[in-house]
């Protein structure tokens, strides 16, 4: 069962999460959001060197989860 302990309400930790248009805009403050919270998060599109910059600036500032691009190729 589920604690509503403020701690534990947005605890993310061992969850994993798929965010489209995750390396600009509303989807990259998605994307932080559910990191912060501990998930591990996919972020997609189509610019891998947008996707790419997004995960690495994550990985050297935030802690938390976890930030991995993947590349959509149309």
């Amino acid at each position: 069962m589920t604690s509503f302990q403020p701690g534990n309400l947005f605890n993310l930790s061992g969850r994993i999460a798929l965010v489209t248009g995750g390396g600009t805009g509303i989807g990259s403050y998605i994307a932080e959001g559910f990191a912060t919270c501990g998930a591990k998060v996919y972020i997609t599109g189509r610019r891998a060197e947008v996707l790419n910059a997004f995960a690495k600036e994550w990985k050297g500032k935030r802690s938390g989860g976890e930030i991995i691009p993947y590349v959509v190729l149309a």
